[in-house]
């Protein structure tokens, strides 16, 4: 039955007062058969969002299991990308509430005795939970200080991002080992477990 319509449209273009009724033909031809594949595409293709934008959390629990030193939070950064983010905290847990992928935040612990500082930074990249450890902290790098060498130049710290690690560990120079693992790594409901050991 195709190629019957395809010969009436011949026929008729033939007839026209067409100068090349063959090139003008071959030209209808493709653009049918153009559409037709467009929409057999569109029939049998999944419907794509119409945005991708979407918020993430990420849940934050903190384990100390080593009672020779107590460590405490001193600073909580945020990343401004990806609409930003933002810090909360409910009955001791820590949530760190994205805009959409590309952003991070970053926490800054210490022991009591103002020692053995180190951070631990989490967020979402390309869609993918990611995280990284920096122990030996001078007093000089904070979250301010750090955060935005995640997103600079080619470094180990743009590179730890790039990973998408869903999970990491440390050991610094006091033997000490910090660990961090998604618990939860698919979706936009992340949650991450910080051991300190």
């Amino acid at each position: 039955m195709r190629s019957l319509v395809l010969m009436d449209d011949f026929e008729r273009h033939k007839r026209a007062a067409s100068p090349q009724p063959i090139q003008s033909f071959l030209i209808l031809i493709l653009k049918s058969q153009l559409q037709q594949l467009q929409t057999e595409n569109r029939s049998n293709s999944t419907p794509r969002p119409t945005s991708l934008k979407m918020s993430y959390s990420i849940k934050v629990r903190v384990f100390q299991t080593n009672p020779n030193a107590f460590f405490h939070i001193v600073e909580k950064g945020c990343w401004h990308y990806g609409n930003g983010c933002q810090w909360s905290e409910q009955n001791g847990v820590l949530t760190l509430n994205m805009g959409q992928s590309g952003t991070s935040g970053m926490l800054r612990f210490k022991t009591e005795e103002n020692k053995e500082a180190f951070f631990v930074v989490l967020g979402v990249h390309n869609y993918k939970p990611w995280v990284d450890i920096v122990t030996g902290l001078g007093e000089d790098i904070t979250c301010v200080k750090a955060l935005p060498e995640y997103y600079g130049d080619a470094s180990d710290r743009t590179k730890a991002r790039e990973a998408q690690r869903a999970e990491h560990k440390i050991q610094n120079i006091d033997r000490r080992i910090i660990n961090t693992k998604y618990k939860v790594k698919e979706g936009n409901n992340l949650e991450l477990d910080i051991i300190i050991g």
